[in-house]
Formats: C-alpha cells, sequence, structure tokens
C-alpha cells in the first residue's frame, strides 16, 4: 500500500475526488450540526420508554462518531491537497487512517445492529404489555452493549489484515489486503438490513391488531397522526 510522491500528485491533481472530499466533509458538519441540535432539544423530554431511549441516545452518540471522524479524515486529504505543496509530505500514515477508518466502519455495523434492536426492543413490549411499561432500561442497555460489541468485532476483523506503518496518499478502507473482508462486512450488513426490514414489518402488523401499550399509543397519536 506504499505510496509515491508521484501516486500523491495524482490524488492532489484529482478533481472529482476532491469534489466528493469536500462533499462529504460537508455532510460530516452538517451530520455533527443535526446531532447535536437534536440533543439540545431533546435532552430532557425524549417521549419514549427508557429501553427504547437509550437505544435512540447510542444511535445519536454513533451519528456523532462516524460523522466527526469521516469529516476529520476526508478533511486532512482535502487540507494536504490544497495547502501543503510538497506532494511527498502530503502522505500520510495508515495508523491514522485505521484509527479514522476502523471506527467509522464500526459505527456502520452498530448503526444497523441498534436499529435491529430497537425492532426487537418493540417486539419485547408487545409480548409483555401488561408489565412493559414499569419496567427500567435493562433490556435497552444489554441491547445496545451487545450492538456496539459486535459491530467493533466486525470492524476488527474486517481490519486485522490492513496495512500499518506504511505511507498512504489517501485512506482506503479496501486495499489488496482487507477486500475479501471488506466484501464479508457490506454482505453482513446488507444481511442485517433485510432482517430488520422483515421484523419491523413483523412488529407492525401485530401493533395494527390493537395491543398497544399507553406509551405506544401515545407515538403513535404524535407522530404518526393517530395512524
Amino acid at each position: 500500500m506504499n505510496d509515491t510522491c508521484s501516486g500523491a500528485l495524482e490524488y492532489k491533481k484529482n478533481v472529482q475526488l476532491n469534489i466528493v472530499l469536500a462533499i462529504h466533509v460537508l455532510i460530516s458538519v452538517g451530520g455533527v450540526v443535526t446531532n447535536v441540535l437534536f440533543v439540545r432539544h431533546w435532552r430532557r423530554g425524549l417521549f419514549f420508554h427508557k429501553n427504547s431511549q437509550v437505544l435512540i441516545w447510542t444511535i445519536v452518540i454513533l451519528n456523532l462518531l462516524h460523522s466527526f471522524l469521516l469529516g476529520m479524515g476526508e478533511g486532512v486529504h482535502l487540507f494536504q491537497h490544497y495547502v501543503v505543496q510538497d506532494t511527498c509530505n502530503a502522505l500520510v500514515s495508515t495508523v491514522f487512517c485505521y484509527v479514522v477508518r476502523m471506527p467509522t466502519l464500526m459505527c456502520a455495523a452498530a448503526q444497523a445492529l441498534v436499529h435491529l434492536s430497537i425492532v426487537t426492543e418493540r417486539a419485547i413490549a408487545l409480548k409483555r404489555i401488561k408489565t412493559y411499561e414499569k419496567r427500567k432500561s435493562s433490556i435497552g442497555l444489554v441491547l445496545a452493549v451487545a450492538s456496539v460489541s459486535i459491530s467493533v468485532g466486525m470492524a476488527a476483523y474486517t481490519f486485522k489484515n490492513y496495512p500499518m506503518f506504511e505511507k498512504t496518499s489517501y485512506c482506503k478502507v479496501a486495499t489488496s489486503q482487507t477486500i475479501l473482508q471488506i466484501i464479508e462486512f457490506s454482505c453482513s450488513v446488507l444481511f442485517l438490513e433485510a432482517v430488520i426490514i422483515v421484523s419491523f414489518c413483523c412488529v407492525y402488523c401485530l401493533n395494527s391488531k390493537g395491543r398497544l401499550s399507553p406509551s405506544t399509543h401515545f407515538y403513535r397519536q404524535c407522530c404518526c397522526g393517530g395512524a
């Protein structure tokens, strides 16, 4: 993965790449701002069960981390392309790439797993509808910790062959050493999303049969227009 000064020069002159990098930075900044505003507005008034609140705040934290790391990584590349004159100094260490890309990949997996956890938590709420409103946030905490832990393992496995202590002109995730793991990771997340869609449909059908808890009824009245 070691790049040369000429390779860095090619990246520096690649207008399309720099446009994409700039778009990524702008989207990342927008993501950070949006999630910070969400936290400021809803930090004391999120009208969901405690378990749902734990999972929602987990997603917000993951969104913030993902946006920050993605924006920082792409921003460093833009800075080097337009500010650093010597292309040989525009090369970055793959250790930096690992620190930025691995957690970003972890967040992507964790977001899918937390989405599945939300569906799971709602299914449990329907199953224990008579007593669930009085329960604490233990289920949400367990699901959140499990989701993050599994995603860390997935990201660590995906990056197990990532080349370290080399120089590169761009932090690639899919290298010749990691391409197989990236494919496996992508297929796993795609499978998770399919499971989420099917599970959501099942829970929605159960919800539609009139077996609604007070909080679920409140949510549908406020957020779904009473549907």
